[in-house]
C-alpha cells in the first residue's frame, strides 16, 4: 500500500490517501461505496454489474482469483473508500474507474493510473494497451492527455425506464411467468447458453461454465430469489429469462442478464417478462429501472439512452 498527499482540501490540511490490495470483506465495502458515491453526474458501476462480475462472468471465466489480484481501493484517513480500480473480462486490457464524490489531486489520479497500466493493460502487436472507463469530468481529461490516453468515440451505453405506473402485461396462451429460482442452475445455464449463443441447441461447449455461473450468482450479497423471473413454455422448458437486481438505497434496479431462447422470440414475451419485474420492483418503491444495452428490444418497449455515459480512453505504448 502506499500514501499519497491531498493538496486540494479547501480548509488547506493535507489528507492522506493509501492504496490497498483487494481483501474478500472488501467486496460488500465497495458494493456499498458504489451505491452511496452514486448522483446524476458521477455513474460509477451499479450492484447489478457489481455483483455479475465477481459472482457469474468470473466464475465462468475461472478468472475470479487474477480479478481479485488486478483490483485495487483507495481510502482515506478514515479508512473510508474514494476510489477503485477494476477490471472486468479476464485480459480485455479494460480498466474502470469508480470515483467517489471528492476533489481528486493529480497525485492520487496518477497513481490509479500507474496500477491500471501495471495490472490492467495487455501486449498486442508488440504494444502495451489499456482501454479506461472513466466519469465525464475535465480534471480527468487534463490528467489522462497529460498521461499520453486518447479519448475514443465509443461510451459505456446503458438504458433506463421511469416507473410511473403499472405496464400492461400481455402473455400468448400457453406461457407462464414465474419464478425462475424454481428452476435448476443445470435449466438456467442451458437457457443462458441458448440464448446468447443465439442457437435452439440443448447442448453446448461451454454449458459447464454457465451452470456454475448460475450456481455462484445465486450466493451474491444482492441476488434475490423472488427477483428472478422467467417465461415457462407450454412443453415446461424456459423460454425467456430476466434477473433483477434491487437497490432499494437509490430506488433503482437492474436488469441483469435478460434473455429468450431462439426459437421463442418475437411472440412478446420479453417484453411481457420486463414488464411483470417491473411492475414487481414498482411495488417496493423502484422509480427508475435500468439494463446495461441499448438495443433496439429495449428501446421499442420503453427504455431510453441514459446520457450520463461513461468515456472510453486508450492509451498504447
Amino acid at each position: 500500500m502506499m500514501s499519497v498527499a491531498n493538496e486540494n482540501n479547501h480548509d488547506g490540511q493535507i489528507m492522506k490517501y493509501v492504496r490497498n490490495a483487494f481483501r474478500d470483506d472488501d467486496f460488500i465495502r465497495i458494493r456499498d461505496f458504489l451505491q452511496t458515491s452514486r448522483t446524476y453526474s458521477q455513474q460509477n458501476w451499479l450492484i447489478e454489474r457489481w455483483n455479475f462480475c465477481r459472482y457469474f462472468a468470473q466464475v465462468f471465466l475461472d478468472s475470479q482469483q487474477r480479478w481479485a489480484d488486478n483490483l485495487c481501493l483507495w481510502t482515506d484517513e478514515h479508512n473510508e473508500i474514494i476510489a477503485v480500480v477494476n477490471g472486468e473480462g479476464s485480459g480485455a486490457g479494460e480498466a474502470y474507474f469508480q470515483l467517489g464524490n471528492i476533489e481528486f489531486c493529480p497525485e492520487l489520479i496518477a497513481d490509479m493510473l500507474d496500477f491500471a497500466e501495471e495490472k490492467l493493460s495487455v501486449v498486442k502487436e508488440n504494444q502495451r494497451k489499456v482501454s479506461l472507463r472513466a466519469n465525464r469530468d475535465w480534471q480527468l481529461h487534463a490528467i489522462l492527455e497529460r498521461k499520453g490516453y486518447v479519448q475514443q468515440k465509443g461510451i459505456e451505453v446503458s438504458t433506463f425506464m421511469d416507473l410511473d405506473a403499472d405496464l400492461p402485461v400481455k402473455i400468448p396462451p400457453g406461457f407462464q411467468i414465474v419464478n425462475a429460482h424454481q428452476f435448476t442452475a443445470e435449466q438456467q445455464g442451458q437457457a443462458h447458453g441458448r440464448a446468447f449463443r443465439h442457437t435452439d441447441d440443448e447442448d453446448f461447449a461451454d454449458l459447464p461454465q454457465r451452470i456454475r455461473g448460475y450456481q455462484s450468482m445465486r450466493t451474491a450479497p444482492d441476488y434475490r430469489p423472488e427477483m428472478d423471473f422467467a417465461v415457462l413454455s407450454p412443453t415446461g422448458e424456459i423460454a425467456a429469462f430476466a434477473t433483477v437486481w434491487h437497490d432499494a438505497l437509490n430506488h433503482i434496479a437492474i436488469f441483469e442478464p435478460v434473455g429468450t431462447i431462439p426459437k421463442y422470440r418475437r411472440k412478446g414475451l420479453g417484453k411481457a417478462l420486463l414488464y411483470a419485474a417491473m411492475n414487481q420492483v414498482r411495488s417496493l418503491g423502484t422509480n427508475r429501472m435500468y439494463v446495461g444495452s441499448d438495443q433496439r428490444f429495449y428501446l421499442d418497449i420503453g427504455f431510453q439512452v441514459d446520457t450520463t455515459f461513461d468515456e472510453v480512453w486508450h492509451k498504447v505504448w
